[in-house]
């Protein structure tokens, strides 16, 4: 619906993407998931899903469903670098969440998985090349660099709290 130009709730829906992107952001890969997560992470990975996942990732007029896509690709459906080298443009789709400007989660999560993709040796696709090494490593920086904010910012709230009880 985010990708409808005359939804009229537009701005509610993205209340609500941005709600469950953090619920799946705090989600780590190694992390188990639940029975129900699990079968829908398994109807995701499904190949006319994953596909049309891919799809809307690779959508630039509306960044806030593009982002949302790619935290359930990457977080949820959790793809194999195999997965990831087969499915053609998405090594683009990746590439193209690298720039400065785009969403800092969704490039930190395109900088992470094209790094595990290259660490893998897994071939690149016919027609791709690899990301410029400088790029890839703005990226990962800035992302590392995002992480560290928030966690400083936690970290205040905490101390703000224990102050405010004592």
């Amino acid at each position: 619906l985010l990708c409808e130009e005359s939804y009229g709730e537009a701005a509610q829906a993205e209340a609500g993407v941005a709600g469950v992107s953090e619920e799946l952001s705090s989600m780590s890969n190694a992390q188990r998931l639940g029975s129900d997560l699990v079968d829908l992470q398994r109807t995701l990975a499904e190949e006319d899903n994953w596909l049309w996942l891919c799809r809307l990732a690779g959508i630039r007029r509306w960044p806030a469903a593009s982002n949302f896509s790619l935290l359930v690709m990457l977080r949820l459906v959790q793809p194999s670098t195999t997965m990831v080298a087969e499915t053609a443009g998405l090594h683009e789709i990746l590439s193209s969440k690298l720039s400065e400007g785009v969403d800092p989660q969704a490039r930190g999560l395109a900088a992470r998985s094209l790094l595990d993709f290259y660490r893998s040796g897994a071939p690149l696709r016919e027609g791709s090349g690899p990301v410029d090494p400088e790029v890839l490593g703005k990226a990962l920086a800035g992302s590392a660099a995002e992480a560290l904010a928030g966690t400083e910012s936690s970290h205040q709230e905490v101390a703000a709290g224990v102050d405010e009880a004592q």
